[in-house]
């Protein structure tokens, strides 16, 4: 229902003294169909990744690191081996704000590009784009100073 379908219902509803209850189940929009990949377009997939200058990585829905590139490990301060699989949160001791997973959260519902800054040890803070879709967030940076 669009928002000027809904606000008309509502001043209507509101007239007849009758409360306006939710349906019992959520209305949600269905979910586009991932792209199927083969072996050799996810390979030069990494590779593309792997020659940007800035450090990427992908979250799945859940906000575990699915792909972490070289460099943005070395900007988080952690290794790639050991940040595939876990939560930012919970794997990077200057990541423990609970805002930024908030952030995450945010970009997986609402499914529109979001940003926040963070600074981790390095004393330089960093600069998050974050692009989700339906299987995921995709986490870009910059270096601000």
């Amino acid at each position: 229902m669009t928002p000027p379908r809904l606000g008309r219902l509502l001043r209507d509803t509101a007239g007849t003294g009758h409360a306006v209850s939710p349906g019992p189940a959520p209305r949600s929009l269905p979910q586009p169909p991932a792209r199927k990949r083969g072996p050799a377009e996810a390979l030069a997939a990494a590779d593309f990744v792997e020659r940007l200058p800035e450090g990427n990585c992908s979250l799945d829905l859940e906000g575990r690191f699915t792909h972490v590139s070289a460099t943005a490990a070395a900007l988080l301060g952690g290794s790639v081996l050991d940040l595939i699989g876990a939560h930012p949160w919970q794997s990077l001791p200057w990541c423990t704000d609970p805002a930024l997973e908030d952030q995450h959260r945010a970009a997986v519902v609402s499914r529109e590009p979001g940003s926040y800054t963070a600074m981790p040890p390095q004393d330089r803070w960093l600069a998050f784009e974050l692009y989700p879709d339906g299987s995921g967030v995709t986490a870009g940076r910059g270096v601000t100073r």
